[in-house]
């Protein structure tokens, strides 16, 4: 499962004090080895016993964890601790830090995503994410033993795409700041699309690649646009309050109360590729995370791209997405018909390859689109792809696969910087048209080096904002100074149509009372004698 669907972090002050507070590589040891116990007794129940495959996983687990927990606490004084469910393909891809484990009994495996990735139906595609998203949550604040090792953390931090962002720290009693990795402002569990202005921002879902609309296209815009956020809020609230319910979470509070209690909204964009909009004090545009000046490949990577005389094409759909096969061939013979030397990263099995074409299971993305000889990227338009290819000043040829990616990949084409081919149905002429557009046509690597600019002129990166941020919600008590009362008042109050009401009515009296007056001192003219 993407690991953005299941992402907590709580942070400490650092001190010599704060281990005893979290449980030990050997005491988390001994409740993986009674929860794989418990579950091997449960799978032999249905004649699916396997103790050496038990054994091997909790193997795998251990070595993971001994790698992570004896990793430094930052120098920045604050000590993480990050809740991921206990699966050690998982946590040997994320950043080393202390781990509080969970189990899950039903986890989601690679081809569960990819086919929820490819989902065309966009409800369906929520409808999945929400209901992992509530197995989930539950095995996390079902652990005692785990909450019980929180109370003493300052913040929390986790996603906002995932549901146990509003209830664990509800749970626990402690402030929380949402991270946003999505290419957009969107809180799908909290405001949803409150800031995105339907007038001139498209809505995801939609059709929309301009943030120019006609008059129809900002009619579809507020009317499709609404239904969707509220279709989306609605399965939301199912899963919040269906855990609510079960763990008697702040029953006293109502669910719009619940979902506004967060301290700060941190998304990871800048407003060089987002659609600028007014936005309340307490979401911060912090910037992308994942961004860094290159460094030096490694040998088997320099070594390609110094025989990439005619320079490099970069193709990556991510961790987690996979072409469908019936397209495999389109995509082998456009790369084929490139002038270009292109790496593939993907997990699938690709036969055939023209010698200009070289699959890897891993590459230093960033690191090669750093480097001077590369000349495009073809992606997803995941959020980290878009922004490391827009600070690089790399153009980009955009496959999106599911709403979020759909999104990013209009905002790319309205910044200049790429243009979009279609995942489900390309041929072979699309790709090598495209790549050739964007490589060949001067105006998307000019938008893609005044973009690298503005990214590159930020006073503070990303991960050292999320840093200040939290110091400063850990510093005024959670920063609710920051909420805007405004939200709280009906819309009638907010836009203030009761005092337009007022004024209108009152102006409709005077008209009347004058009307009135005047109508009777024209009547009291005195009538001329008759004789």
């Amino acid at each position: 499962m993407d690991s953005r669907l299941s992402f907590l972090c709580c942070c400490r002050r650092g001190n010599d004090d704060d281990d005893a507070n979290v449980p030990d590589l050997e005491e988390r040891r001994r409740l993986q080895l009674a929860a794989a116990e418990d579950r091997e007794k449960s799978n032999a129940g249905r004649g699916l016993a396997d103790p050496e495959g038990v054994k091997r996983r909790m193997q795998q687990r251990e070595k993971a964890q001994a790698a992570i927990a004896n990793q430094p606490v930052s120098d920045t004084g604050l000590k993480t601790v990050t809740i991921f469910p206990n699966d050690p393909d998982r946590i040997k891809s994320i950043k080393p830090s202390p781990l509080a484990l969970y189990e899950v009994s039903n986890p989601v495996t690679r081809e569960d995503t990819q086919r929820m990735y490819t989902a065309k139906q966009p409800f369906r595609i929520f409808q999945d994410i929400f209901e992992i998203q509530r197995r989930y949550c539950d095995a996390t604040i079902s652990n005692k033993t785990l909450l019980d090792s929180l109370h003493d953390v300052d913040v929390v931090i986790s996603d906002s795409l995932y549901a146990c962002s509003v209830i664990l720290p509800e749970m626990i009693n402690k402030p929380y700041i949402l991270l946003s990795f999505t290419g957009t402002i969107v809180g799908i569990h909290t405001f949803m699309g409150a800031y995105a202005p339907t007038s001139y921002i498209p809505n995801v879902a939609l059709p929309i690649n301009t943030a120019t609309m006609t008059f129809s296209q900002r009619l579809l815009n507020v009317i499709a646009g609404n239904a969707y956020a509220n279709i989306v809020l609605f399965m939301s609230s199912k899963i919040i309050n269906e855990l609510r319910q079960k763990h008697n979470v702040s029953k006293h509070l109502s669910l719009f109360e619940l979902r506004r209690k967060f301290s700060l909204f941190l998304s990871a964009n800048d407003y060089c590729i987002e659609y600028p909009r007014p936005v309340p004090p307490y979401i911060k545009l912090v910037g992308p995370i994942s961004v860094k000046d290159p460094v030096p490949l490694p040998p088997n990577f320099e070594e390609i791209m110094q025989n990439s005389p005619n320079g490099l094409i970069l193709l990556s759909f991510g961790s987690e997405l996979q072409l469908d096969e019936e397209n495999l061939p389109e995509m082998i013979q456009g790369l084929g018909q490139l002038p270009y030397r292109v790496i593939w990263k993907t997990h699938q099995s690709v036969g055939n390859l023209p010698d200009n074409v070289k699959v890897v299971k891993w590459m230093p993305q960033s690191d090669i689109l750093g480097h001077k000889n590369t000349v495009a990227l073809i992606t997803h338009c995941g959020a980290n792809s878009m922004y490391e290819a827009a600070y690089h000043g790399i153009p980009v040829v955009g496959m999106p696969a599911m709403l979020e990616q759909k999104g990013n990949a209009v905002r790319i084409a309205t910044a200049g910087f790429g243009l979009r081919v279609d995942f489900y149905s390309f041929k072979a002429k699309d790709i090598v048209n495209a790549v050739t557009e964007v490589t060949k046509n001067k105006k998307y690597k000019e938008a893609a080096i005044k973009i690298s600019t503005i990214l590159k002129s930020r006073r503070r990166q990303g991960k050292d904002a999320i840093v200040d941020w939290t110091e400063y919600v850990k510093a005024t008590d959670g920063a609710h100074h920051l909420k805007v009362h405004g939200e709280t008042l009906y819309f009638y109050e907010l836009y203030n149509l009761d005092v337009l009401l007022f004024v209108v009515v009152c102006l409709y009296v005077s008209y009347r009372v004058v009307l009135g007056c005047m109508g009777m001192l024209c009547g009291s003219t005195p009538k001329p004698k008759s004789d």
